[in-house]
């Protein structure tokens, strides 16, 4: 919507149900970001344990990607946005919010 003008982008009227079904929780799409997630967490946890000081900065960069992401998991999550079923946005949005430390 608009806020000057008050219309929506699709003119006077919502936008209909085929204009938003990409907005809809899919399983897969959730599964994904939360491999990626946990996939963030282990690398960067890997790279933060070595000896070198580069490889030990670019650990830590991965972690700060993986906390960002899990806080996004957890937002998504509470909105029951990130599965199309509840208790697995629930297990899930735990699980991101101990990973955020919320």
């Amino acid at each position: 919507m608009n806020k000057k003008s008050g219309v929506h982008a699709t003119g006077n009227r919502p936008p209909t149900s085929g204009e938003v079904a990409h907005l809809r929780p899919a399983a897969l799409i959730g599964l994904l970001h939360s491999l990626v997630t946990i996939t963030c967490f282990v690398v960067g946890i890997g790279l933060s344990l070595s000896g070198t000081l580069f490889i030990y900065l670019l650990g830590q960069v991965v972690l700060a990607l993986g906390f960002i992401h899990a806080f996004v998991l957890l937002h998504e999550a509470g909105h029951d946005t990130l599965f199309p079923l509840r208790g697995i946005n629930r297990i899930v949005g735990h699980v991101a919010g101990f990973l955020t430390l919320l």
